[in-house]
Formats: C-alpha cells, structure tokens, sequence
C-alpha cells in the first residue's frame, strides 16, 4: 500500500567523524532542521550508520553526512512509499559536488529504514566472500536513486579532506559492483556511467580552492588500484589511511610538483590503462561546469548490463 511521508515525519541523523567543516556544517543542519540528531566521532563506517538507526525513533531516518550542507527546502519535500514492495529500499538522492559540479549518490542524503541501518554489515565487517563491500555498500542494498539534487557535497575545506575525497573516489569507481576487474576489461568491465564520472574527477577542479587536491588524489587512485597492484580495500581502514593521506601532503607540498604529478598520472592512466582524462587549467574547469549537465538518475539503481537485458 503506497503512502506519502513528510521528509520532517523522519528523523534527520549527522554523521561525523574528522571533516574539518563538520561543526560548521552541523550548525547550519540545525538551523534548518532543529529536530536533527547526531552520530559524532564512532569509528568505523557500519558502526557510525549502526549507531544512527539505533538513536532513530522513526521506521526510517534519513542520514546526513559531515561534509553535507543540506538545502532548506528539502525538509519540506514529500516521498510516496510503496511500503509493501518498498519496504526493504534505501532512497537515495543526489549530491552536488562543489569540485566538479558532478551529482550522484556519492555524499547525497539517503532514507533509511532502521532495520536495515542498524544491522548493516560492509567496509570493516565485510562478510561477501569477494570482498565486495568493503568499499561501498550500495551494492548490498536495493537502491532507489532519487532524480533531486538536495545537497552540496563541500570536502574541499583542507588539502587532506580534498584528497581523500578523491583518491575514495578513484578507487570506487575503478570498481564494477565493488570488485575489481582485471587491468585490461576496466574499460569494457566498468559500468559507462562510472567511468564518465571518474573521468570527470580526475579532470575537472583547478579552478577551486584545493581542488588540484582531488584532481591528484583520484588519479593517483586509479594508477594505484588498476596499474600497481594497491590493495584497494585499504582505503575502509581507517588507520591505514589517514597516515597515507598525510604522507600525501607531505610528498606533494609544492604546487608544481603536484601539478606535474597530476601530468605523470594522467600520461600513465592515458598510456598505459587506455583511459581518457583531460588536463584542464582553472579557466577550462570552470567552462566545464557551466555547461555540463549530469545525466537523469532516477528508478532501482541497476547496472547497465542489466537495463540491456531489459530492453530485450
């Protein structure tokens, strides 16, 4: 039976942990939305979303995440739920990303319902026997991606949030359905959608505040994960990767040496993995996002191996 909720009849959960715009950004939540709740500094990615559908008190919650700045007219938006049929579904709206003007699932608002947060199991308590969510979890779920955009993903605050934005990014994408292809099927193996936005990442930002920062860090991911071998699923340890991260910075300090090495990934991604990136200057970024438009997402997130089958 479907039925139509007010997004204020859920509740609203912050989840944060080290963003260094979190206070900020949880200041501006609440000046929206005073009813919200907050997940504050527990470690680990199924233990902070666990911990938000335990302190729900709604059937479902919706969560927000640190690097969020969440729109104000999204709190007076309705949602019609087929509870029947949808009852399982997590709804999933966009996020703007302030680097590349790409919007997507990644860093957008998510509905939850609380059975299926509190319970959830992936990144660190990954039980697939191929490992495939120990990146990401939306392949766990049935997905329902919304066509709204009702957020702006900010995680270019710091060098270090900008970069780690990035590289996590690099190393998602470089991914079909979480596990990694073999170097010569990534262009044929990966989802086209995926790779379009992975190129965008890896090509689009100089025109921001440390957004040479992400450029750099999903380049580097996607040399790392698909030409050397990296152990990909390192970037859901926490303690492994915020020393890599920081030794990062310390490496590539200088502009010019993170430009040229923004160049020396792109010439390796381009020669060596066959993928196309583009080396664009402050000024061509910003032409960029003001003319591309992001393709409609909208309906049970599937894969396009699946919608072809569909057609037929």
């Amino acid at each position: 039976m479907k039925q139509i909720y007010n997004i204020s009849d859920f509740d609203i959960v912050y989840i944060s942990y080290d963003e260094p715009n979190a206070e900020k950004n949880w200041a501006d939540l609440l000046s929206k939305c005073p009813w919200a709740k907050r997940v504050q500094g527990v470690k680990g990615f199924d233990a902070a979303h666990n911990k938000a559908g335990e302190i729900s008190e709604t059937h479902r919650l919706v969560t927000v995440d640190g690097d969020n700045v969440v729109h104000a007219d999204f709190f007076k938006q309705t949602i019609e739920i087929d509870e029947e049929t949808q009852g399982d579904f997590v709804f999933s709206w966009c996020g703007h990303n302030v680097i590349n003007s790409l919007a997507y699932g990644n860093g957008g608002l998510k509905l939850w319902p609380k059975h299926i947060i509190e319970n959830m199991n992936s990144h660190e308590n990954d039980v697939s026997e191929d490992g495939a969510h120990s990146v990401d979890f939306c392949w766990m779920f049935t997905y329902f991606q919304m066509a709204d955009t009702w957020s702006d993903v900010v995680v270019t605050a710091t060098p270090e949030q900008a970069y780690r934005a990035g590289f996590r990014e690099g190393v998602k994408m470089s991914l079909d359905r979480g596990v990694l292809p073999p170097k010569q099927k990534f262009l044929e193996q990966n989802h086209v959608k995926n790779l379009q936005r992975l190129s965008v990442w890896c090509s689009v930002g100089l025109d921001i505040e440390n957004g040479d920062w992400a450029v750099l860090g999903a380049r580097e991911a996607v040399c790392l994960t698909n030409l050397d071998e990296w152990d990909h699923t390192q970037i859901a340890d926490y303690d492994f990767m915020q020393p890599f991260v920081k030794d990062k910075l310390k490496e590539y300090k200088h502009k010019t040496k993170r430009l040229n090495a923004i160049k020396s990934f792109g010439d390796r991604l381009q020669n060596e993995l066959h993928f196309r990136v583009a080396n664009l200057d402050a000024g061509a970024s910003h032409w960029f996002k003001s003319v591309y438009q992001n393709p409609k997402r909208f309906g049970i997130m599937i894969t396009e191996q699946e919608a072809d089958k569909k057609k037929k």
